[in-house]
């Protein structure tokens, strides 16, 4: 395989991944009630946690942004 076709392989899988993570369910649990929510529904709402005083979990979120934008500079590079 030559590189290109590597690195083409490797987005692709990159992507598919993450897309099948964003069908799946985040399960809260707040003392016995389960309410599950997609996950789409926090890479949505993950950014305005920092408003609500979640910095942390603002953080955790960033890594979202961070992957599009270093899978968008990698298929640039491509």
């Amino acid at each position: 395989m030559k590189s290109n076709q590597i690195q083409t392989l490797t987005v692709a899988l990159s992507v598919i991944v993450f897309s099948i993570s964003l069908t799946q369910y985040v399960v809260t649990i707040d003392y016995d009630i389960v309410d599950p929510v997609r996950s789409w529904q926090y890479l949505t709402v993950g950014s305005v946690a920092l408003f609500g005083g979640g910095i942390l979990e603002w953080f955790i979120w960033l890594a979202n942004p961070l992957y599009i934008i270093s899978i968008s500079l990698f298929i640039k590079k491509l």
